[in-house]
């Protein structure tokens, strides 16, 4: 009789799990329609200019999906879609105030699905996909700034190959804010010559927890007050590398 006792404890634990698990994911979908309506408002009364998508809006069900089926299981709170760093700022600032957690998405290709969280205010990013090749003010060098929105297809559809050299991902629905953040590795390619993705970064704007903009490079941290972007080494066939 024993074992079987033990037996029916683990079956009950079990059940109790996956009945919790399905009660937990059946709320996260029927969403907080109060919490949201009040982020929503709050957006709205800080200046946000970006799309924002309470759950049950068409544009929630558009927007939700990620690139890794197995992460769609998950239903955040309310999707944001900024369009500048500035609304990035405010949609910071006003989840720290309505004591809601933040996930974060570019291309949407993390492995470990933590670019969508269940009850999150959804950080959409891939309005932020400008794609600009410019030159240094005094090396005359090549450089490439980035929203982290865009994908690697669309930059290399912007910067021909033909005429640059840069570390990017294999994938080309890869995003390049979540590559780069995440070290930008890519063994099938130039890392092997170039070294990683993140190697070749010369500055970063980015968000502070507490909805501050800064600007990050090798010389240290300043304040920011303008569109995020991510400035990375370029570098042409016909010099040599670019190294920071």
């Amino acid at each position: 009789m024993l074992p079987r006792t033990g037996t029916s404890r683990r079956l009950s634990s079990s059940f109790f799990l996956f009945f919790f698990l399905l009660v937990y994911s059946a709320a996260a979908k029927a969403g907080g329609g109060g919490a949201a309506e009040s982020i929503l408002h709050s957006l709205q009364a800080h200046g946000f200019r970006g799309s924002v998508y309470p759950h049950g809006t068409g544009g929630y069900a558009k927007y939700r999906p990620v690139e890794i089926a197995e992460c769609n299981v998950r239903y955040p709170l309310i999707i944001v879609r900024p369009v500048d760093t500035r609304d990035v700022a405010i949609g910071i600032k006003v989840a720290r105030e309505q004591y809601v957690d933040v996930s974060v998405r570019s291309g949407g290709h993390g492995y470990n699905c933590n670019s969508i969280k269940n009850g999150s205010m959804h950080f959409d990013m891939r309005r932020i996909n400008h794609v600009e090749v410019f030159r240094d003010h005094y090396t005359q060098k090549p450089l490439l700034r980035m929203g982290p929105g865009s994908t690697w297809d669309r930059v290399l559809r912007l910067v021909p190959e033909e005429q640059f050299t840069y570390v990017h991902g294999s994938c080309s629905t890869v995003g390049v804010g979540g590559y780069l953040l995440g070290g930008g590795s890519n063994v099938a390619g130039p890392p092997m010559r170039y070294g990683s993705g993140a190697e070749n970064v010369l500055e970063y704007t980015m968000v502070t927890a507490d909805g501050e903009v800064l600007t990050v490079d090798k010389d240290g941290v300043t304040k920011a007050d303008y569109d995020g972007e991510i400035v990375t080494g370029k570098k042409t066939k016909e010099t040599q590398t670019f190294v920071v």
